[in-house]
Order: structure tokens, then sequence, then C-alpha cells
């Protein structure tokens, strides 16, 4: 990263009907949950913390 440089993670919630597909740009779709955490950047973990408080992982 570069200095002087803040990077914000962000998540969001939306309701979707149809299919989630891998394209040229995602290499694969995986749902993940809290037991995931050694599959998933520091960053997430930090989500991944903060999620569950309001109830939107398992």
């Amino acid at each position: 990263m570069k200095r002087g440089v803040r990077r914000f993670p962000f998540a969001s919630k939306i309701n979707y009907s149809g299919t989630l597909q891998a394209t040229s740009e995602i290499e694969e779709i995986k749902w993940l949950n809290y037991a995931d955490q050694d599959k998933i950047s520091d960053v997430d973990k930090i989500i991944f913390d903060y999620l569950p408080t309001k109830e939107l992982l398992d």
C-alpha cells in the first residue's frame, strides 16, 4: 500500500435472485461462514468478526 493512501473494506447486503457465476475476472464463487477464517485475508477477518455482531454471518 502506498504511504498516505487509506483503503476501506466494504461489505453490503442485497437481495438477489438469479444464478451467480464465475467470470473472467472472478475465478471462483464460494460461500463462506465464520469457521472459514483460515481461507480469508486479514481484512476479511476484521469484517468476519464484525458481521456476527449484527447477526449477518453464521
